[in-house]
């Protein structure tokens, strides 16, 4: 499947490739204090110029536009040597991409570039106790408030809760319309009413009532990331095609 990728696609290879070998070596899967590996991780990951490839160059990228085969050669490295690492960066992309498709210009130049450079951890909070796939059944809400959105709800299985600075949160602004009416804010660590209560082998769970700081910018680019997140839009996405080139990259440690 070389045709595929050109040149720049294959030094990029070569050269996660080798950051692989030099940093973890196959079989490393951050033994250790998980957090604090994980936070080291992406650290490294933004000071060696990877984290880099999930945000767009205006804000510290390395592409004009995020491009899903940078994320998925990366991701495959990785997994193969080392799941923690994989995982940092999975959802360090995942949690920067809501905010470089939808959010206003303030927004992209205060959150991208820290997590570009691997400075600031991010989530994403999607998944509730009663709503996993299906994203029609999430009940945290976000009602207007004097300064801006309070939202109230519980979120769990949500992958960086407790060390990540950044949280893209999806909560309902019209109940009735269930899929439709749902909504992304930005929500920093240390916002009043923020909690994170319990952690789990299984994962870390976030179960949070708070104020919102920002809402992303609304309008077409905000219903058009909603629905490329929940499959009704077709293509390469840098979202969901990474997660496979994740699972090419795994089976590579047991053989």
């Amino acid at each position: 499947m070389d045709c595929w990728f050109d040149n720049e696609h294959r030094n990029l290879r070569r050269q996660i490739r080798a950051w692989v070998k030099n940093n973890l070596g196959p079989g490393d899967h951050g033994q250790g204090n998980l957090e604090i590996n994980a936070c080291r991780l992406a650290n490294q990951l933004g000071q060696d110029g990877f984290m880099a490839y999930a945000v767009p160059s205006r804000f510290g990228g390395v592409r004009e536009t995020v491009q899903a085969r940078d994320l998925c050669l990366i991701r495959e490295e990785l997994a193969w040597g080392s799941a923690l690492a994989d995982v940092m960066f999975g959802v360090q992309a995942l949690g920067s991409y809501p905010i470089a498709l939808a959010g206003s210009e303030e927004q992209q130049r205060r959150y991208l570039p820290p997590l570009a450079k691997g400075e600031r951890i991010a989530a994403f909070a999607l998944t509730e106790p009663n709503a996993g796939s299906d994203v029609s059944a999430i009940s945290t809400q976000a009602e207007r408030a004097t300064s801006g959105y309070r939202l109230n709800g519980v979120k769990h299985f949500i992958s960086n809760a407790g060390i990540a600075h950044t949280y893209v949160v999806f909560a309902s602004t019209q109940p009735q319309a269930k899929a439709k009416g749902l909504s992304a804010f930005i929500v920093e660590s240390n916002s009043a009413g923020f909690t994170v209560k319990e952690k789990t082998p299984r994962g870390i769970e976030d179960r949070p009532t708070h104020p919102g700081h920002a809402t992303l910018h609304g309008g077409r680019r905000c219903r058009r990331f909603c629905a490329e997140s929940f499959g009704r839009s077709r293509g390469l996405q840098p979202k969901s095609a990474p997660v496979r080139a994740c699972a090419c990259g795994v089976p590579k440690d047991t053989v």
